[in-house]
């Protein structure tokens, strides 16, 4: 609900918003760059939250004794690991 009104009351300063974000962003350049920073931190935000609760369902698996469910969190926490030193080679090539 929340996103929907929010979404309601951007379009009704749309035209606005868009005169704003011209008027800021002097290049398509700069647009580009800070939209793939926006990108690059909202998947870096999603990786850190999955791992985060990954590593805290490893550490109940790990308590209970259960070493399937440790086993497939171990990796899963060490794919979620990986994603993010790609994430940062990739936003790190892109700044240079």
């Amino acid at each position: 609900k929340y996103v929907s009104e929010m979404l309601t009351e951007l379009e009704r300063h749309k035209e606005e918003l868009i005169f704003e974000a011209e008027s800021y962003y002097d290049s398509v350049q700069k647009l580009e760059r800070d939209i793939d920073e926006l990108c690059f931190n909202f998947e870096e935000d999603i990786l850190r939250e999955r791992f985060v609760v990954s590593m805290n369902e490893l550490q109940r698996a790990e308590d209970a004794k259960d070493e399937v469910r440790s086993a497939e969190l171990l990796t899963l926490c060490q794919t979620i690991s990986v994603q993010l030193a790609e994430l940062s080679k990739k936003r790190q090539s892109i700044e240079v």
